[in-house]
């Protein structure tokens, strides 16, 4: 039989060892009946002791067993948003460049006396179709595009729509560190944070 005293710390432990040892039928011989401990839930701060030990162990254990820790694993999560949002970040900033330079190349050819015969040439006036010597080109790039019928238009709003839609849903003023500035910061006159504002407007404005 255990000693009484290490078999709980309930007066039940150790008043049902000391009966069983005062029990004219008792024989160390015998193999002793196990006796029920009950365990004491701990609560409030204990418990929060606990809880954290127990984690403490699992995150030791995990480690030595070559798992992830909790804490490890939030860390690779963190990563990998910051990783997706610098690249939708990049892919989007490309695509909108892409577009300003394949609408201005277009633009370019249709301005050339060479490419005359291209379709909305610039060599021809738009409302009685007399050949301009020499071929005009637009001032800026907005008037290249101002027609979405045209091929300069159509080019244009693809790569921009595309590259809005990434650089929105890359949500990169909130990833990424060097971006990220916190809320305390406002846009001045009004109580909108300036990581709100890069976030919703640049990318629908484009």
């Amino acid at each position: 039989l255990r000693d009484p005293a290490a078999m709980g710390d309930s007066p039940f432990d150790v008043a049902s060892a000391k009966q069983a040892l005062a029990s004219p039928t008792y024989s160390p011989l015998q193999a002793p009946s196990p006796v029920a401990v009950p365990t004491a839930v701990p609560r409030g701060p204990a418990a929060q002791s606990v809880r954290a030990n127990g984690l403490g162990h699992e995150a030791a254990a995990g480690e030595e067993a070559g798992a992830a820790s909790p804490v490890q694993r939030l860390d690779m999560r963190e990563m990998v948003i910051r990783k997706r949002a610098a690249v939708m970040l990049l892919l989007g900033a490309a695509s909108g460049f892409l577009g300003f330079l394949f609408a201005f190349a277009i633009g370019f050819l249709q301005a050339m006396p060479t490419f005359m015969d291209l379709h909305n040439s610039y060599c021809y006036r738009v409302y009685d179709g007399q050949l301009l010597r020499p071929c005009y080109f637009p001032a800026t790039v907005s008037e290249m595009v101002c027609d979405p019928s045209s091929p300069a238009g159509k080019v244009f709003f693809f790569f921009e729509f595309t590259g809005a839609i990434l650089i929105f849903f890359s949500w990169y003023p909130t990833s990424m560190r060097n971006v990220y500035i916190g809320d305390d910061a406002v846009v001045p006159c009004t109580n909108i944070a300036w990581v709100s504002f890069r976030q919703y407007v640049p990318a629908p404005g484009m």
